[in-house]
């Protein structure tokens, strides 16, 4: 069976090469600009690839499906992203898999990748936005990302760690659900926890003092 054509994104390269996307960075932050491209990307995905935006810094990765097609979302620390996409880069080429590079930076450039410049990409993105993304901005999303970013700075999810999409809509299902309800934090935590711990590794494991619970505890008391 062939491989399926792999895309790997400068994630802030397009984001900064491209006035809406530099636009949102310098007004809303760094995370709305990442959404931005993310939601771009997920709605042109093409049927059969697998695409992956790399990003400098922290974070936590994710990982969406749309049918026969997958869009990853990964942070490079301690590389750097330029680091990452090459390492990335010469594995495709190894394997003879497909690849396309996705950059205005010529040092990201791999013998046996093609290279596409983030100006005429992005162009690609507004020719084929044909699928509505799968993560609206409502305030349950919003809620789950918070939690999320809470525990990765809490030491509970490592940096890099991907979180599947699975979990994160459960999670977003979880927040609409108690969010105009007065449940107890204790009650919350406990089901947080518990769907947490089915898609994510979550650490210290085994938890006898029970940390991370008291810490899902702690940001529903918070709220």
């Amino acid at each position: 069976m062939p491989l399926a054509r792999r895309t790997i994104i400068d994630g802030y390269n397009v984001i900064r090469t491209n006035p809406s996307g530099s636009r949102i960075e310098q007004t809303q932050g760094g995370e709305a600009a990442r959404q931005w491209l993310i939601d771009h990307c997920f709605r042109a995905l093409p049927f059969g690839e697998q695409w992956t935006v790399v990003f400098d810094g922290d974070g936590i990765g994710s990982s969406r499906d749309a049918g026969c097609a997958e869009l990853t979302v990964r942070f490079a620390a301690p590389q750097t992203a330029d680091e990452m996409i090459r390492d990335m880069g010469f594995h495709a080429a190894a394997l003879g898999a497909s690849c396309l590079i996705v950059s205005s930076d010529n040092d990201v450039r791999i013998e046996g990748c093609a290279f596409q410049d983030s100006s005429s990409f992005y162009d690609y993105l507004l020719r084929h936005a044909g699928r509505q993304t799968s993560q609206p901005a409502d305030d349950a999303g919003r809620r789950t990302e918070k939690l999320l970013a809470y525990l990765a700075e809490c030491g509970h999810i490592k940096s890099g760690d991907c979180i599947p999409a699975a979990t994160r809509d459960a999670l977003r299902v979880f927040f609409r659900y108690f969010g105009d309800e007065n449940h107890k934090p204790q009650k919350i935590a406990r089901e947080v926890e518990s769907l947490l711990r089915e898609g994510v590794r979550l650490a210290p494991d085994p938890d006898p003092e029970k940390a991370v619970f008291r810490n899902i505890k702690s940001f529903f008391e918070k709220k």
